[in-house]
C-alpha cells in the first residue's frame, strides 16, 4: 500500500471530521435526489403543456381550413385570403409584411 503523506501544515482528518464530512455527503445526495425529482416533475408537466399547445394548434389548423373552404364556395375573396394569411402564420410563413 502507497504511503501518502500531507501537505506541510495539514493535519490529518480525524474519526470525528470523517464522519462529518461523511453526513455532509450524504445530505447532498439527498438534495440531488430531490433536485433530481423536482426536474423530472418539471419535463413531464412541460411535457402536458406541449401536448395542449399541439391540440390547440391542430385544432385552429382544422378550423383555418374549414374557413378556407367556406370562402372558397361563398366565392368570399377577401375572407379567403385572410384564412391563407391565418393559416401561413399557423406555419409560421411570413408574407413579407413584416
Amino acid at each position: 500500500m502507497t504511503k501518502w503523506t500531507l501537505p506541510e501544515g495539514r493535519k490529518p482528518l480525524t474519526d470525528a471530521d470523517i464522519a462529518a464530512l461523511t453526513r455532509r455527503l450524504a445530505g447532498t445526495a439527498v438534495d440531488y435526489k430531490e433536485l433530481y425529482q423536482a426536474a423530472k416533475r418539471d419535463a413531464e408537466e412541460a411535457e402536458a403543456y406541449v401536448a395542449e399547445l399541439e391540440a390547440k394548434l391542430k385544432a385552429s389548423e382544422d378550423f383555418g381550413l374549414r374557413l378556407e373552404r367556406f370562402a372558397d364556395q361563398a366565392g368570399d375573396t377577401f375572407l379567403l385570403q385572410r384564412a391563407r394569411e391565418f393559416l401561413a402564420e399557423l406555419k409560421g410563413q411570413d408574407d413579407g409584411r413584416n
